[in-house]
Order: structure tokens, then C-alpha cells, then sequence
């Protein structure tokens, strides 16, 4: 049976949708709300016996501001959404760090 053409103006096209587009028309731009307002969130790991001079080290990264040292390793930074890259890097070289991973940022944890 074939299909009905659709009246609806932001109908679905097969084609597009098969190749990764959602709707007919011109393209939305995504949401800025995550990537301009708020700080991408870093997990960083360190030995536990050098957590303090890791949390010294990466306090003093430029752009960096520690959000949470509770647990016991484990350190979590914010730093600017467009320098994550450079961030995760200054932040491997950290001696003592044994990783350092992006998460989802959390507003309400951020703020």
C-alpha cells in the first residue's frame, strides 16, 4: 500500500532520516544551553598518598576550579567548555594523576 503524502510542514523525509537528519527543511542548530553556560566537569584520579599535591597542582591550572575532593582519590574540576582538551591534557601531566576523564556536567552540582 503506498503512502499518503503528508500535509504536516515538518514531515519526516525517509532519505534524510536514513542518513542521520531528522526532519524536512532546513537544519536547528543544537541547543547552547550546555556548551555555553555551563563548565564541562573533569573526573581526575591521583594515587591517593599525592592527593594533596594533586589538588595543589591542579588548583593552579589556569581556568581549572576544583569542585569536589571527597573521595579519597578522586578529585572533580570544572574548566571552560571550549578548553577541555587543553584541560584534560595539562591535567594528564599533573604528576600523581593517574587518569583524567570528562563526564556529563551536572548543573546543580556545578553551580
Amino acid at each position: 500500500m503506498p503512502d499518503a503524502p503528508s500535509t504536516d510542514a515538518a514531515a519526516l523525509d525517509r532519505r534524510r532520516f536514513l542518513g542521520g537528519a531528522w526532519r524536512a527543511g532546513p537544519a536547528e542548530p543544537p541547543p547552547s544551553c550546555y556548551t555555553e553556560h555551563f563548565p564541562a566537569r573533569v573526573l581526575v584520579q591521583a594515587a591517593p598518598a599525592r592527593l594533596d599535591a594533586v589538588a595543589a597542582a591542579v588548583a593552579a591550572i589556569e581556568g581549572v576550579r576544583l569542585v569536589d575532593t571527597r573521595s579519597p582519590g578522586r578529585l572533580t574540576v570544572a574548566v571552560p567548555p571550549g578548553t577541555v582538551g587543553a584541560a584534560l591534557a595539562a591535567l594528564a601531566a599533573v604528576p600523581g594523576v593517574l587518569t583524567a576523564s570528562a563526564v556529563p556536567a551536572e548543573p546543580e552540582v556545578l553551580s
